[in-house]
């Protein structure tokens, strides 16, 4: 979502009420997502 603009993807998601918006000027891979989920299941618990 917004292509190579952070700043739509982060007001969408903030609109959307999202807890989490990943964004191409901060760059991520496979393991940041995995601990992400992680942590939010272990809170569930």
């Amino acid at each position: 979502m917004g292509g190579y603009c952070g700043y739509l993807a982060s007001v969408g998601g903030l609109a959307a009420g999202a807890d989490t918006v990943y964004i191409y000027e901060e760059p991520f891979d496979i393991r940041d997502l995995q601990v992400r989920l992680h942590v939010s299941f272990k809170t569930l618990e």
